[in-house]
């Protein structure tokens, strides 16, 4: 397991919202003093990829450290040929830099090498498998 000690973690579900209030953004403590942020986003079906890439793209921007896990299929089969990559690609465009990490002994092994102490790291609600890093 990886020590969390002295680095915060906020889990907060607007992510999967398009465009988080400042309310929101105050609940999950990005109205506070820390250093870099980080967001690990884990995309929920295909379709929704396939209708929101640019969208979940735009709502990610505001972060320093982007890390987009593989697409949640929830029983959907991808008709549309999407991928992670496509949020990635859709973020480069828009002038950030993102990562695709597809395994999560590896996101996990990434923030311990890379994450420093005061960081701010938003994990999104249903990433369930990082809920006990």
């Amino acid at each position: 397991m990886w020590n969390w000690q002295k680095k915060m973690l906020i889990k907060k579900n607007w992510l999967v919202k398009l465009k988080p209030s400042k309310k929101q953004l105050e609940s999950a403590g990005l109205n506070k003093k820390y250093n870099d942020s980080w967001v690990i986003f884990e995309p929920h079906t295909y379709s929704r990829v396939y209708n929101h890439s640019l969208d979940f793209a735009k709502s990610l921007l505001k972060f320093d450290n982007i890390i987009i896990a593989d697409i949640y299929a929830a029983r959907e089969e991808n008709i549309w040929g999407v991928s992670s990559e496509d949020i990635v690609r859709e973020i480069t465009l828009l002038g950030a830099k993102a990562i695709h990490i597809s395994d999560y002994e590896d996101i996990k092994t990434y923030l311990s090498n890379n994450v420093k102490e005061n960081d701010l790291i938003v994990l999104e609600e249903n990433m369930k498998k990082l809920e006990y890093l």
